[in-house]
């Protein structure tokens, strides 16, 4: 007979994204890296910097981004591909101590 592991959820942060935190059960794991996987398209990067940008102005959290791209141009075109006040999004980042 198996005997159930009583495993403590780790701490969770809210993405300030509704349906994401709905599936998630409460937001994605605090203090701990997140793989994001997908091809080409499926929307991985949009994700990060909605959750970056959710994170700044929802909760007052500077968050941190790693991403990973097979060529460096490709990782600059899906940086640059995303239309986002770029100027003001760093001006919120910087009032957020780290």
């Amino acid at each position: 007979m198996l005997i159930p592991l009583n495993r403590r959820q780790p701490p969770q942060a809210l993405t300030g994204i509704n349906g994401l935190d709905i599936i998630t059960e409460g937001g994605l794991p605090k203090g701990r890296d997140s793989l994001i996987c997908g091809g080409t398209g499926t929307g991985k990067t949009l994700l990060a910097m909605e959750f970056l940008l959710r994170g700044a102005q929802q909760f007052h959290e500077a968050g941190n981004l790693k991403m990973i791209a097979q060529e460096k141009t490709r990782q600059s075109q899906l940086i640059a591909s995303i239309e986002l006040q770029w100027e003001k999004f760093v001006t919120l980042m910087n009032g957020i101590p780290l």
